[in-house]
């Protein structure tokens, strides 16, 4: 292998970049992903039944695993894979390395050999989607969990992805971004404050916060805007593609 001679183009194709995008259940993640330019699903929950896209129903993970190394040949024209949703992908990968050891649970493997199995059969098969030339996007549903602050006076909400710590670890460091989808009442004012209209919209979350879980690898100077609205009369991603590729072009020409 030889050693660079030239610096990489910076990338401002949105549709590039690894994602994960969790909501709660059925504010519209697949119907907005189904947008993405030359889209495959790999449907876990059979909740692509109300669209027409090319997708493959996968029940187990040995279904998964053949059908990764089907894209890695090349021979199709998708651009971009879904996995939806990613926590019941989650649970084959489980069964799966569970059935192969012969035990019921991973925890029944002494040192921690059970969740060790796991890990390394998760890590193995989606590096070779992270490693490829495709857009990933992992779909997934929102949880709640309580944390406690200040010694425990306090707790608070926190909205995170729903799937075990364990794969978490390994999810979260590879996704570029990590946006949260919520449903936000959106309000237009005058200039002295009036509220002109209120509107509840579905809203694309893209900016840390202390309430949820959001994360930005983009490389602007600037972070892309908080709120991007997924746009009622455009029930795709088009929109967020639109917003956000723009975004990412007018910042990066500005700090070449």
């Amino acid at each position: 292998m030889k050693l660079p001679t030239e610096k990489t183009d910076i990338e401002t194709d949105p549709a590039k970049f690894t994602y994960f995008f969790y909501t709660p259940p059925g504010l519209g993640k697949t119907t907005f992903a189904s947008g993405l330019p030359d889209v495959m699903f790999v449907d876990t929950e059979r909740g692509t039944k109300h669209l027409s896209v090319f997708k493959v129903d996968v029940d187990t993970w040995e279904d998964f695993r053949t059908i990764v190394l089907e894209l890695m040949k090349g021979d199709h024209h998708f651009q971009t894979i879904i996995i939806d949703t990613v926590g019941r992908l989650i649970e084959m990968c489980i069964r799966y390395c569970m059935k192969t050891m012969g035990i019921q649970h991973p925890s029944e493997a002494g040192w921690g050999a059970g969740w060790d199995k796991c890990k390394k059969e998760w890590d193995n098969t989606i590096t070779k989607l992270i490693y490829s030339p495709y857009g990933l996007w992992f779909l997934g549903h929102s949880t709640t969990r309580t944390i406690t602050m200040d010694g425990g006076a306090k707790k608070e909400d926190y909205i995170e992805p729903d799937m075990p710590n364990f794969i978490g670890k390994l999810v979260i460091p590879i996704c570029d971004f990590i946006f949260y989808g919520q449903m936000l009442n959106i309000q237009k004012k005058d200039e002295k404050g009036k509220v002109l209209s209120s509107n509840n919209q579905r809203v694309i979350r893209t900016q840390t916060n202390p309430s949820f879980r959001a994360k930005q690898r983009s490389g602007v100077s600037k972070p892309i805007p908080d709120k991007i609205i997924m746009d009622p009369t455009e029930p795709t991603c088009k929109t967020f593609l639109e917003v956000f590729g723009n975004y990412l072009r007018q910042q990066r020409e500005l700090n070449a």
